[in-house]
């Protein structure tokens, strides 16, 4: 790119290289893939089509965009441009999947587990910091968070689905073993650990998103070019 004023940034070769490594890593995390856009384009990108994206990244930095890449990049755009994730039950689900590594099908009704869920919801707060006054969910996403917490039996949900509504007439699983102490001290163990499971891939991905935008070696240059 001869005519590509960054081009006489300090180091800007190196962190070129290491731009297009990360677009082109099926390990790129949607936020990873955010930060390195938004380096090159500021937020102009956010208006920009799908396909606009992909050729202007091949033009710019010679990579080939792989298509789960785009799904991750678009789904951080409509966090960031609209309120589907926050309000549109749909669209939410849609996007947790996204944004824990599905491909974007949205033909096919792919349910959100509490897994995935978790992990949006993570990222989204990094990428969309929240209002913490404010309740930003729709009743219907929450109590389908509270629904899938309760369907996979996890006792001790992360923080992050605290923000689940649970249906009250929904009987505790957990009930059948209230006369049986043996029993329910072995269930609880057992639904218990799927939280902890979920708490520690969680801590483990959040290290690994941090250390990808740190490879990334940002330097953005002056407003004016």
């Amino acid at each position: 790119m001869p005519d590509d004023p960054r081009a006489q940034w300090p180091g800007y070769g190196h962190r070129r290289e290491r731009l297009g490594r990360a677009f082109q890593s099926s390990d790129s995390y949607a936020t990873t893939l955010t930060v390195a856009a938004a380096e090159l384009y500021d937020l102009d990108f956010l208006e920009w089509a799908p396909e606009t994206i992909y050729l202007q990244l091949q033009d710019d930095l010679g990579v080939t965009l792989p298509a789960g890449n785009l799904d991750r990049i678009m789904a951080a755009v409509s966090v960031l441009s609209t309120d589907r994730f926050y309000r549109d039950l749909p669209g939410f689900i849609q996007l947790c999947n996204v944004f824990a590594g599905s491909d974007f099908t949205p033909l096919v009704f792919d349910p959100a587990d509490a897994w995935e869920m978790a992990w949006a919801i993570t990222e989204v707060a990094l990428l969309d910091p929240p209002d913490e006054q404010e309740n930003v969910f729709s009743d219907d996403i929450r109590r389908y968070i509270g629904e899938m917490v309760k369907r996979e039996g996890i006792v001790n949900p992360p923080d992050v689905l605290a923000l689940a509504i649970f249906d009250e007439h929904n009987p505790d699983p957990m009930a059948d073993f209230a006369d049986d102490p043996v029993l329910y001290s072995a269930y609880w163990k057992n639904q218990a650990s799927k939280g902890d499971e979920i708490k520690l891939m969680l801590k483990r991905q959040l290290a690994e998103l941090l250390s990808q935008i740190d490879e990334l070696d940002l330097r953005r240059a002056p407003a004016n070019g």
